[in-house]
């Protein structure tokens, strides 16, 4: 057998039979020998492959292979060629730029697109070109005939990053938030500013953007974007019931 081979057959014993994920120690096994992660065996009372019990003794020898071997990612077949130790590989998955992406329209189009996340930019353009604002500066966004019961919702580029903006009207209050599409930790790296201004007054609030990898109503609900009464928002629409508002995204 040779090395690449053996390789591969080691990386097979490697990887838990539930959730498919490389195993690390502590690693243990049932009564004719299968293997379960640490992850997956407080879930089950027997072995998923045989039904056999477990053992409270742990598999010290493969654990010892664990932590000698390199492993590629799960995304190779999609071009990634990066190797791992095995304690390393899931904080890798984690922010793999060839992770599967849906649509970040999905859920407002009904759009199935599914690719890697260096794809997705390209597919927002060409697919939802109207939804997309390339962003330089301030940027001024005009809402016809305003509908407190529709969610608003636009892709904005910025240079090589992608960010999301919801706009909602959720039980008379206004909330407004950019969220990044990207590495969660990148998220907090950037600012935003929303602007609402006529000839009855001002009104200007930055906060810090969210991540897309966030739940947006759990963003809404921690305060963690811009939020207004109704009300407040009433007085900058015009008699066609049209909304000017303007946002900026900048560096924190």
């Amino acid at each position: 057998m040779n090395t690449q081979n053996l390789s591969k057959d080691v990386l097979e014993q490697l990887e838990c039979p539930v959730c498919m994920e490389y195993m690390l120690p502590p690693i243990t096994f049932c009564g004719n020998g299968h293997n379960i992660c640490s992850n997956c065996k407080p879930k089950l009372q027997n072995c998923p492959t045989c039904r056999e019990g477990f053992f409270q003794a742990r598999n010290k020898a493969l654990e010892r292979l664990a932590l000698k071997v390199e492993c590629p990612c799960r995304n190779k077949q999609h071009g990634c060629t990066l190797t791992f130790p095995i304690a390393l590989i899931r904080e890798h998955h984690d922010v793999c730029k060839y992770n599967p992406f849906e649509c970040p329209l999905r859920s407002f189009f009904h759009c199935k697109w599914t690719g890697t996340f260096k794809e997705v930019k390209h597919h927002v353009t060409q697919k939802h070109g109207n939804w997309v604002t390339d962003m330089t500066a301030m940027t001024e966004v005009l809402i016809r005939n305003f509908n407190k019961n529709k969610v608003y919702v636009r892709i904005i580029l910025l240079n090589d990053d992608m960010f999301q903006q919801h706009f909602a009207v959720i039980d008379n209050a206004v909330y407004y938030v950019i969220m990044y599409i990207g590495l969660e930790q990148k998220a907090s790296q950037f600012k935003y500013k929303f602007k609402l201004e006529n000839n009855t007054g001002k009104v200007s609030v930055c906060n810090i953007v969210s991540s897309y990898a966030a739940d947006v109503q759990r963003v809404y609900n921690t305060g963690k974007c811009v939020k207004l009464y109704y009300d407040t928002l009433e007085r900058f629409l015009d008699e066609n019931k049209n909304l000017k508002f303007s946002f900026e995204v900048s560096k924190a």
